[in-house]
């Protein structure tokens, strides 16, 4: 008889992971905006505007250019209310000359908008930070980067840019070093609502610590601010030394004429 085959089983192969959330593109006069859908549904057309004009506002204000601006609070886990305030961390750049530059650069900079009760918006913190220091931060597998750039509450984004970069921490970040982090986080949660849930000043605590990030960031723009005006003050005490001793010089040689 002729020789049977053995049927060959196939393997099944394993499903991709779903991919992030994609962007929802506008284009307005102040330039591109992004924004996921998940961003719409969290809140308001009207809370999406405001935290697009407070991401302008730091472009504006501190002369940087915002490539990467996401949603980092209770808002991406869905536990989030009504006075939720919205933290948003954004990534930028410099001017290229600043980079050539002997002047220090700003690692992190910082917008806050106060809630508004006639328009029902919660209070909006913008905290920038300046890219290399972001990737530093995510070349050390800093875990709040790590919500950031996996957020599902995309507010501005260059184009294919957030692909790129989540593909590369998938492959890079150290996964026993989060794993670490949210035992720990898991354990400071325990004690301060559990343990010590009766405890008046675990609010104060938190509201003394946002207060404390501001102040710094703000301490180190006017820092940078003052540098630059003395610098361009020196340049221009330069300017005018040069001058004066033209003036002494062409004084002598008049003084040799008359001889």
């Amino acid at each position: 008889p002729p020789p049977t085959s053995t049927p060959t089983s196939t393997p099944t192969p394993t499903p991709a992971p779903p991919p992030p959330p994609p962007l929802l593109t506008r284009t307005s006069s102040s330039g591109t905006e992004t924004a996921s859908p998940r961003a719409l549904e969290a809140g308001s057309e009207g809370l999406t505007t405001a935290i697009s004009a407070s991401i302008d506002q730091m472009e504006a204000t501190y002369g940087v250019t915002v490539l990467f601006a996401a949603e980092k609070s209770s808002r991406i886990f869905g536990t989030s209310h009504e006075k939720s305030d919205c933290d948003v961390i954004a990534l930028f750049v410099h001017p290229l000359e600043r980079y050539v530059s002997l002047k220090p650069l700003a690692t992190s900079v910082n917008v806050v908008t106060p809630a508004s009760a006639s328009s029902g918006l919660p209070e909006l913190d913008i905290r920038g930070l300046e890219l290399r220091h972001a990737f530093r931060m995510l070349a050390a597998s800093n875990p709040s980067l790590l919500d950031v750039m996996m957020s599902p509450l995309v507010y501005r984004a260059a184009p294919n840019w957030p692909s790129l970069i989540r593909q590369k921490m998938a492959a890079t970040y150290s996964l026993p070093s989060l794993v670490l982090f949210w035992y720990k986080h898991a354990l400071n949660n325990y004690n301060q609502y559990i343990v010590n849930r009766n405890d008046p000043n675990k609010k104060t605590s938190r509201i003394r610590g946002k207060a404390k990030r501001r102040a710094a960031a703000e301490a180190e723009a006017k820092s940078e601010a003052m540098s630059e005006a003395k610098s361009e003050a020196a340049d221009g005490g330069g300017g005018g030394g040069g001058g004066g001793g033209s003036g002494a010089g062409g004084g002598g040689g008049g003084g040799g004429g008359g001889g």
